[in-house]
C-alpha cells in the first residue's frame, strides 16, 4: 500500500505557464506582420539597389569602349584624310605645271601655289567630277595650251623680256599691247600672268582666234 506520507510533487507555476500555448493579441500579430513586410521590402530594395549598380557599371564599360571605338575611327579617319589629301595635292601640283592631263608639257598660267590651292577648294566644296572643278581644269589647260602653241614665250618676269610681236599679225600686237596695259597698272604680276589674264577675257579669246597662231587648232576643228 502507497505511503500516506508519499505525496504527489508540486508541479512548478513556470513551466507549466511555458507549457501553455502562446497566444498573441491582434496588435501583436500586426506588428509582426508589419516587421516581415518592412524585412522583405529592405531585402528587395538591397536586391534592386545591387541590381542598379550592376547596370550603371555595364552602361559606363559600353559607353567607355564605344567612345575609344569612336576616338579610334576618327583618327583612322584622318590619317586617311591626310593620306588622300598628300596625294591630291601631288596629283594637282603635277597638273599645275603640266606634268599631266591633257595639257601635259604646258604649265599653267599664274602663281602655281595659288592654282593649286584653287583646285583644293573646288575638290573639297564640289568634288573632282563636279562642271565647277571640271570647267576650271578645262579652262586653265586650254589657256596653258594657247600659250604654248603661240610660242610667244621664251622669258618672263618683266617688260623688258616680254616678246616682240612686231613682225606678227595685228591680232597678236594687240594681245600684247592689252598684256602690257595690264602690267603698267599692276606691275606685281609678271607679263606671262597677264598675258595669260588677256588670253581668258572675251576680247582676248577674240583677238586669239585672229592670230596665227590659232590656225593650225582652227584647222583641225
Amino acid at each position: 500500500m502507497p505511503d500516506p506520507q508519499d505525496k504527489a510533487p508540486e508541479a512548478d507555476p513556470k513551466k507549466a505557464a511555458e507549457d501553455q500555448p502562446k497566444t498573441f493579441t491582434e496588435a501583436e500579430v500586426a506588428a509582426q506582420v508589419d516587421a516581415a513586410v518592412a524585412a522583405a521590402a529592405l531585402k528587395a530594395k538591397e536586391t534592386t539597389d545591387a541590381e542598379n549598380r550592376t547596370f550603371a557599371e555595364r552602361l559606363t564599360a559600353a559607353e567607355t569602349t564605344a567612345a575609344e571605338a569612336k576616338t579610334a575611327r576618327e583618327a583612322a579617319e584622318a590619317r586617311v584624310g591626310k593620306l588622300e589629301a598628300a596625294d591630291r595635292h601631288q596629283r594637282f601640283t603635277a597638273l599645275v605645271a603640266g606634268r599631266g592631263g591633257s595639257s601635259d608639257g604646258a604649265a599653267w598660267a599664274g602663281d602655281p601655289t595659288k592654282q593649286i590651292s584653287m583646285l583644293e577648294t573646288f575638290a573639297e566644296k564640289f568634288g573632282e567630277e563636279s562642271p565647277v572643278f571640271v570647267s576650271y581644269v578645262e579652262q586653265q589647260t586650254a589657256i596653258a595650251a594657247q600659250i604654248r602653241e603661240s610660242g610667244l614665250f621664251t622669258e618672263f618676269g618683266s617688260a623688258a623680256s616680254a616678246p616682240s610681236t612686231t613682225a606678227g599679225s595685228e591680232a597678236d600686237n594687240q594681245l600684247d599691247a592689252l598684256a602690257k596695259a595690264r602690267m603698267s597698272k599692276d606691275p606685281a604680276k609678271t607679263y606671262h600672268q597677264h598675258y595669260a589674264e588677256v588670253l581668258n577675257s572675251p576680247e582676248g579669246k577674240a583677238l586669239y582666234q585672229r592670230s596665227p597662231s590659232a590656225t593650225p587648232k582652227r584647222n583641225e576643228q
